[in-house]
């Protein structure tokens, strides 16, 4: 529901403004900073959390389609991010294991440090269960962060076929 919200959003502030709102409303969201939010995932309400997972999603992957911010990446990484996100995937509320899949589909996209840090935090296995059982879209979240896992690194290929994750996908696809 939140990734609907945010890709309406970013498609009437391209329709409205261009990209010099796009610019302003990223730096508006980067004056947050990661590490407060990073914070806000481990101790906020469930609700904050979810916004903060849902924020860092956006950072990680930029306010443009099809992107991703390699030095957003890095910096939410380095706040310790990661591990509460892998939390959130399986006690959290619908919104925030969305949110959390989505923020770790956005720090996984194209950086093989953050692949190799969110396998090595155990995000597999509950990214699998989500794409099984979460909501639609928890659903849709966690296998894209699980495709992001697996581009070019082979060894997250094999830890997503031993968990399941093929299977989970197929299941997905057919409906």
């Amino acid at each position: 529901m939140r990734n609907i919200i945010w890709f309406q959003c970013r498609l009437q502030i391209k329709l409205l403004n261009g990209m010099k709102l796009l610019s302003y409303i990223e730096r508006m969201l980067l004056s947050l900073q990661e590490e407060p939010l990073a914070a806000l995932l481990k101790s906020g309400t469930a609700l904050a959390q979810a916004g903060a997972a849902w924020v860092l999603a956006t950072l990680a992957t930029g306010l443009e389609s099809n992107t991703h911010n390699t030095a957003n990446q890095i910096k939410i990484a380095a706040a310790g991010a990661i591990t509460p996100l892998v939390t959130m995937l399986t006690s959290g509320n619908e919104p925030g294991q969305a949110g959390a899949a989505a923020a770790l589909a956005g720090l996984a996209e194209k950086n093989l440090e953050n692949q190799v840090a969110i396998a090595a935090a155990g995000a597999i296995e509950p990214l699998v269960a989500l794409v099984r059982g979460g909501s639609e879209g928890a659903k849709e979240q966690a296998a894209g962060a699980l495709r992001n896992l697996a581009a070019n690194n082979d060894v997250n290929k094999v830890a997503i076929a031993a968990a399941g994750g093929i299977a989970a996908l197929l299941e997905l696809v057919r409906g």
